[in-house]
C-alpha cells in the first residue's frame, strides 16, 4: 500500500512539475492568443475523454484484481473506451460550431480534427492505463508512463515549435499517443 501510494504521488508531482515547465517554455515560445486556443482545446478534450471512459478507469480499481479472465475484461474495457472517446470527439468536431463557436478554427482543418480525435482517445485510454495499473499493484509503470509523457510533450514541443498552434497542440496529442503505446506494451508484456 504504501509503496504504490509513493509511485502515485511521485507520478502526480512528476506530471505536475513537468507540466508547468512545459506550459512556461510554451508561454515563452508561443503567442498568447495561440496559447489561449490551445489551451481552450484541451479543456475540451479532456471533459470528452473523461466522458469517454465512461467510468471504466474506477470499475477496473475494483473488479479487475478478482477477475479470472482479467484480459478479457481488460480488451473490453479498452476497446469500449477507445471507440466511445473516439466517437465523442468525433461528435464534438461535427458540432463544434454550435457548442464552442470560438474552437470553429478546428473544424476544417483536418490535422487539428485528426489530433483531437487521437488525442481524446489517447487521453481517455491513459486515464484507464493508469488506473489499471493502480488496480494491478503496479503503480511503478504509471511514474514511468508519465516521465515518458511529459519528455516526449517537451521534445515535440520543441522540434514543431515552426508549425505554430498546430505544432503545440500536437506534441501534446503525440506525446500522449506514444505514451500510451509504451504503457500497453508495458501491460501486455508483464501482465
Amino acid at each position: 500500500l504504501l509503496r504504490n501510494s509513493a509511485f502515485l504521488f511521485s507520478a502526480g508531482t512528476a506530471n505536475g512539475a513537468l507540466s508547468f515547465v512545459f506550459w512556461v517554455v510554451a508561454a515563452h515560445l508561443y503567442a498568447p492568443v495561440t496559447i489561449g486556443r490551445v489551451t481552450a482545446l484541451f479543456a475540451v478534450a479532456n471533459l470528452t475523454a473523461g466522458l469517454g471512459t465512461l467510468g471504466f478507469n474506477n470499475s477496473l480499481i475494483r473488479y479487475l484484481p478478482g477477475e479470472a479472465r482479467q484480459s478479457d475484461m481488460l480488451n473490453m474495457a479498452y476497446s469500449l473506451v477507445s471507440g466511445t472517446a473516439t466517437l465523442a470527439a468525433v461528435a464534438f468536431i461535427a458540432m463544434v460550431d454550435i457548442l464552442a463557436p470560438k474552437l470553429g478554427f478546428v473544424r476544417g482543418h483536418v490535422g487539428f480534427e485528426l489530433l483531437f480525435v487521437l488525442f481524446v482517445a489517447c487521453s481517455a485510454t491513459s486515464i484507464v492505463l493508469d488506473n489499471t495499473f493502480t488496480a494491478l499493484r503496479a503503480t511503478h509503470f504509471t511514474l514511468v508512463k508519465t516521465l515518458v509523457l511529459n519528455v516526449l510533450e517537451l521534445a515535440l514541443m520543441l522540434s514543431l515549435r515552426r508549425l505554430g498552434a498546430i505544432g503545440l497542440f500536437a506534441s501534446y496529442s503525440l506525446a500522449f499517443a506514444g505514451a500510451v503505446v509504451i504503457g500497453l506494451f508495458i501491460l501486455r508484456q508483464r501482465f
